[in-house]
């Protein structure tokens, strides 16, 4: 492992040499993380992104020794489909994640009960409002830039940006390519994921680490990870790994 820091942003960056060893070291910060927060309150509240990348990891954190019926789970964003359909985030997360120890913990579902997103954006800021500030986060990137799912060309794109007062709000991703046929999304906004204690992005490749590595030099509507990065500042650990 090569610890480093990229471009003049403070976060931290640390290169693994296998998938294994990152999803193994992206755990071991959280719960770091989520025994800190526990040691000073009574709950740890954190969110956890989907995709394909973050399984290993989740499957790893799902083993630690915590206290886990004092942690409160979300999601960082959410496709507006059935908890049984593949692409639902909440099926990962409770196929990886809420299992073994962490079994015991209580997950907040983004919108398995609602079939639309503008119904599921109003009951989801409820909920979600109820683990601000939170203590960990764990984002992803795509091969465009975007994150949670602030992709660049959302129609509502600014609604996840600004400071509306919101935690999670409904975007439109229709037309943007990496959404696929999943346009209608539930993500938590800038000020929900700006403010955690801790984030850990975990991304794998040349092509997202060329992407990372590019961020500083392109605008935030074309490259959306540039939010948290600045928002986030050395509160961020990007781990990668080829």
């Amino acid at each position: 492992m090569v610890a480093g820091i990229m471009s003049s942003n403070s976060f931290k960056l640390l290169k693994f040499e296998t998938r294994d060893e990152a999803a193994s070291a992206s755990a071991d910060l959280i719960a770091a993380a989520i025994r800190d927060a526990l040691a000073a309150r009574e709950q740890a509240h954190i969110a956890l992104s989907g995709g394909s990348t973050p399984g290993p990891a989740y499957q790893a954190l799902a083993e630690a020794d915590i206290d886990w019926k004092r942690v409160n789970i979300g999601l960082v964003d959410e496709r507006c489909v059935p908890v049984d359909d593949a692409a639902s985030n909440e099926a990962l997360i409770r196929n990886t994640m809420l299992t073994a120890r962490a079994q015991a913990a209580n997950f907040l579902p983004m919108c398995s009960e609602y079939d639309h997103s503008p119904t599921a954006a109003t009951a989801a800021n409820g909920l979600y409002e109820a683990i601000q500030p939170l203590d960990v986060i764990m984002l992803g990137m795509g091969p465009d830039g975007h994150t949670a799912s602030w992709f660049a060309g959302a129609k509502n794109l600014q609604d996840a940006i600004k400071n509306n007062g919101k935690t999670v709000v409904a975007v439109d991703a229709a037309g943007c390519p990496v959404a696929g046929n999943h346009p209608d999304r539930l993500s938590l906004t800038l000020a929900a994921i700006g403010t955690a204690g801790t984030a850990v992005l975990l991304i794998s490749g040349e092509e997202k680490y060329d992407v990372l590595a590019s961020a500083s030099a392109r605008r935030h509507e074309d490259c959306p990870i540039k939010y948290a990065i600045d928002a986030l500042g050395s509160r961020l650990v990007v781990i990668w790994s080829p």
